[in-house]
């Protein structure tokens, strides 16, 4: 049984050799134009159905104390 292939970037490479792009600015036309629009609308997520993982960063007093080492001391004999 074949594992199916999930597609990737590198099948642009493919694509280039079908369309007989051969030289570096082709090659960019074609991926900023035609590839990447295609494979964004067939794999791409859309970002504004999911929450954001990111926070509000905390006060410096906050990072201060979070990231302090507190240890009893004796001082002297």
């Amino acid at each position: 049984m074949k594992e199916p292939t999930r597609p990737s970037m590198t099948d642009w490479s493919v694509s280039c050799a079908k369309k007989n792009i051969t030289t570096m600015e082709d090659a960019n036309e074609y991926l900023i134009n035609t590839f990447v629009p295609d494979f964004n609308r067939r794999f791409a997520l859309d970002y504004t159905r999911f929450e954001s993982v990111m926070e509000e960063s905390p006060a410096a007093d906050v990072i201060n104390r979070t990231l302090a080492v507190c240890a009893l001391r004796k001082f002297g004999n």
